[in-house]
């Protein structure tokens, strides 16, 4: 008899500490009909921001006001984007592979442009005909190797210049999210 008093206390103890909770719910529709409630306005897909309904929240304890306000101020300053929903971390994560081959690939040719002069000054000081030989060979090769970072430079200024930004007018991107 005592625990059947006790599970029916603690049953509306439960009951009654739901009740008086903060709650605050949003509803939405998607595109087949089928309606979804949570919680949590993060969890609401950012293309049904315009279709939430907030139902109304009971007071915090202590009558502290609710943060019903949070989520149509959340809506109102959310982040631009371009006319496919892609936002600016879309187009700047596009646009850093290219920037980090540019900056690459600028150092290395800085290095190897180093390296082709120092050999060039031993080249002219060398007396012997087996020293010159060496250097003219290592100049040769540096300068093969310095081509393929010229052609990664090239490569990225145009994706960064020509095709990106391109491709961000047409979407209605704003260009400077292509800059790092």
């Amino acid at each position: 008899m005592n625990t059947r008093c006790l599970q029916i206390l603690l049953g509306l103890y439960c009951l009654l500490a739901v009740s008086f909770s903060y709650a605050q719910v949003y509803k939405w529709m998607d595109e087949s009909g089928t309606v979804h409630f949570t919680d949590d306005p993060a969890k609401v897909p950012e293309k049904y921001w315009d279709r939430v309904e907030e139902k109304k929240t009971i007071k915090e304890e202590g009558g502290k006001p609710s943060d019903e306000g949070k989520w149509s101020n959340r809506r109102i300053q959310r982040e631009p984007t371009d006319r496919f929903g892609r936002r600016e971390s879309w187009w700047r994560d596009r646009a850093s592979k290219w920037w980090v081959q540019l900056e690459d690939a600028t150092s290395q040719h800085e290095r190897i442009t180093k390296e082709i002069e120092e050999a060039g000054k031993v080249l002219e000081k060398a007396r012997n005909d087996g020293k010159r030989r060496r250097y003219r060979r290592k100049i040769k090769r540096l300068q093969e190797e310095d081509e393929k970072y010229k052609a990664q430079i090239d490569e990225a200024r145009h994706m960064l210049n020509d095709v990106l930004l391109d491709e961000a007018r047409v979407a209605g991107a704003d260009p400077s999210w292509l800059h790092p």
